[in-house]
């Protein structure tokens, strides 16, 4: 049995998910791609042999492939001038440069240029992006505030990398109707959160803003210009996607929203909507919450042991260095009431920087000036924000294999994450904080990892109501939480659940716990808040 102190920890948790040297690897990696952002490259379109023949080649020589064109039997690559003459020294090969077009218009298709945001390199989907891989022909949507993607300030969230329109739907869930207004996010919220999944816009490095920048993407708004939302709205969102899935290819969706836990996780309405969405094969997103460092913390749906719940790391504003990568402080922690661990991984959500519309930012500019930043970007921590960071990411390991069902792509990303180390190279954090660890997006879309996640667990069951669940945490008298049977890494989530078990005995926050007895969600509508704008990190 492993014990862990829920006050704080410094377990070794190295063998969670993954070896030790699957955690030296990924950091071994992210320091071969930083040295390699070091040296200049330019882009070539490469023709002579079969499109396979020459990418083996170009990879081989240790570039990078960033398409394949059929249609003229070539390859682009990208390439550092030792890769290009040793392949220009190869007679079967014609290397051409990536010659730049203009338009004959005196409007651009998308910003001449971006801030960089770092996020898209640091979880290495710039290199699934030189692969092609950009999340083309895979639907997200984003339940929140609505989105700003009006004239050329919203063509990041409006256009893909190629200029096409890629705002399929706005769905309104507070009028429950579909509407045509492209500003309706009074908030900024949703428009921040959507962009750090699919901006399509580069910076000057040639690196997008948005982890899945050929993404299609719908809206629902179901948030005010409060960034309040209620439990009706939401679901009645998720309702409408369900319904409309198969029509626009919807898999994956985005809430970075959360309620306090005022229920078991099964009577919770909101909980049962992201359930059915999961059983009807579309990935379930959320955040954490923003009420860490305090333990059993996680709010709703993020407490639903079936879905992806996310926490928020920070690079302690040195990108490239990932020595003093940590936890945030505000990081909801778990475990959850029914003893499950949570959040399941966690991302970059300590400073995000992100597009919002100008007007908004005016106005938010006079709390927080400093994190104004110019050209529309606002930054902004949060774990909606590293929320956002995964949805990009499924999308993307569903553009490279789009059978992958839900519990597959929970499992593949839990397998290839790393635990975030102290800069003495001990683990610092528990499960309960991280989870499996950092996610990893490019090992994460390359993965074969299979039958990992939601082992034990019956939806269909719980949807049903004949059985419901309970997780491996014990926690002892004086509580200190332990996982028992943690073997290689992996951790058994299903147990059904028993009216009378040691949990229920040891736990002295249930003896008291007022939704036991009298549940108070059954008589009002539960307020949701959006788990963002909290003090940078």
């Amino acid at each position: 049995m492993m014990v862990f102190n829920n006050k704080r920890t410094a377990v070794v948790f190295a063998l969670l998910l993954v070896c030790t040297t699957a955690s030296i690897a990924f950091v071994s990696s992210d320091k071969e791609t930083t040295q390699e952002h070091a040296v200049a490259k330019n882009a070539y379109i490469i023709q002579g042999l079969a499109i396979d023949s020459m990418a083996n080649l170009v990879e081989n020589a240790g570039g990078e492939i960033s398409h394949r064109l059929p249609i003229i039997n070539a390859v682009g690559a990208v390439l550092t001038e030792s890769q290009y003459q040793l392949l220009a020294s190869n007679a079967d090969l014609r290397l051409l440069e990536n010659t730049e077009v203009t338009s004959h218009s005196n409007q651009s298709t998308l910003p001449d240029y971006a801030t960089e945001t770092h996020i898209v390199k640091q979880i290495g989907a710039d290199r699934l992006h030189a692969r092609g891989i950009k999340g083309q022909g895979i639907t997200i949507a984003v339940i929140d505030s609505g989105i700003s993607a009006k004239n050329e300030r919203g063509n990041y969230l409006r256009l893909d990398s190629n200029g096409g329109h890629r705002l399929i739907a706005k769905y309104n869930a507070i009028k429950g109707k579909r509407v045509t207004n492209l500003n309706d996010d009074d908030n900024g919220h949703g428009s921040h959160v959507s962009g750090i999944a699919v901006s399509s816009v580069k910076d000057e490095t040639g690196r997008y803003n948005g982890v899945a920048p050929n993404s299609l993407l719908i809206s629902v708004k179901a948030f005010d210009k409060d960034g309040a939302g209620n439990y009706l709205d939401v679901i009645d969102g998720l309702d409408w996607i369900i319904n409309n899935k198969n029509r626009y290819n919807i898999r994956v969706v985005n809430l970075s929203f959360g309620a306090q836990v005022s229920s078991h996780y099964w009577d919770d309405p909101l909980n049962q909507a992201v359930m059915k969405a999961w059983d009807e094969g579309i990935v379930v997103v959320t955040s954490a919450g923003n009420q860490g460092p305090v333990d059993m913390t996680i709010t709703s749906p993020g407490n639903n042991p079936y879905v992806i719940t996310v926490g928020a790391a920070t690079d302690s504003y040195t990108p490239d260095n990932f020595s003093d990568d940590r936890m945030t402080t505000f990081s909801s922690r778990g475990p959850t009431y029914e003893a499950f661990i949570k959040p399941e991984i966690v991302s970059w959500g300590g400073h995000n920087i992100g597009k919002i519309n100008g007007d908004l930012i005016a106005d938010l500019a006079k709390k927080h000036k400093k994190n104004d930043k110019g050209q529309d970007y606002y930054q902004v921590a949060g774990t909606s924000q590293a929320s956002a960071v995964v949805t990009g990411t499924v999308a993307l390991m569903l553009n490279l294999e789009p059978w992958l069902e839900p519990d597959t792509i929970k499992c593949r990303l839990m397998a290839t994450a790393s635990p975030i180390l102290s800069s003495d190279g001990s683990n610092e954090y528990d499960p309960f904080e991280q989870g499996a660890g950092l996610m990893d997006a490019y090992n994460a879309v390359m993965s074969y990892a299979d039958n990992c996640a939601n082992q034990g667990l019956d939806i269909e069951d719980d949807l049903e109501g004949e059985r419901h669940f309970m997780g491996p945490v014990d926690m002892d008298k004086d509580g200190n939480f332990s996982v028992p049977n943690l073997e290689n890494g992996v951790w058994t989530e299903g147990n059904p659940w028993l009216k009378a078990n040691p949990w229920l005995s040891a736990n002295p926050w249930l003896s008291g716990n007022p939704w036991l007895a009298a549940n108070p969600w059954l008589m009002q509508n539960p307020t949701l808040q959006s788990n963002s704008d909290t003090q940078s990190e």
